[in-house]
């Protein structure tokens, strides 16, 4: 039932062939997604030497999304802006963008684009304002996506017992 509920249009709540696109500021590099998308293997300077989970790559595509759809997309700080703090936790400091676009298929036929930005303080790992600011549930929830990613895909421990001659 949930699946095929409707807006108030009568349209599906879902949208087709969608395409991710993650852009950063030069202060930040995408490690990976983890999530029901595919790489798309576009290698752009926004893309860092970290991977986790579907790496190495700024851009995924999607099937379908739904309105309970989620990704874990995860950034790495660079070294150039690592270590520096903002003085007496004001606004001075190094802050780094990340630019989300969404490209996908209404239900309804249209072609739909939806861009969301955000920008944020970069903190050394030492600063007050990390605390203050820290979800620990979201941080909870992404761990849980990276040990359960490492499940499916890794082949479990080396035992020798099993070998095919």
């Amino acid at each position: 039932m949930r699946m095929f509920s409707t807006d108030e249009e009568g349209n599906l709540d879902m949208a087709f062939n969608a395409t991710l696109d993650v852009k950063c500021t030069k202060e930040i590099k995408v490690s990976g997604l983890i999530g029901h998308a595919i790489s798309t293997s576009n290698k752009s300077s926004y893309v860092g030497e970290t991977e986790i989970g579907l790496g190495g790559t700024s851009t995924w595509k999607m099937a379908g999304l739904m309105p309970r759809s989620s990704y874990g997309v995860y950034f790495e700080i660079v070294a150039q802006a690592a270590g520096v703090v903002g003085v007496g936790g004001g606004p001075a400091g190094p802050s780094g963008s990340i630019q989300f676009t969404t490209h996908y298929t209404h239900s309804s036929g249209s072609q739909r684009l939806r861009v969301t930005t955000v920008n944020r303080p970069l903190r050394d790992g030492g600063s007050p304002d990390i605390p203050a600011s820290f979800d620990q549930e979201t941080a909870a929830v992404l761990m849980a996506r990276i040990a359960v990613f490492k499940s499916e895909v890794d082949d479990g421990p080396y035992n020798p017992h099993e070998e095919l001659c």
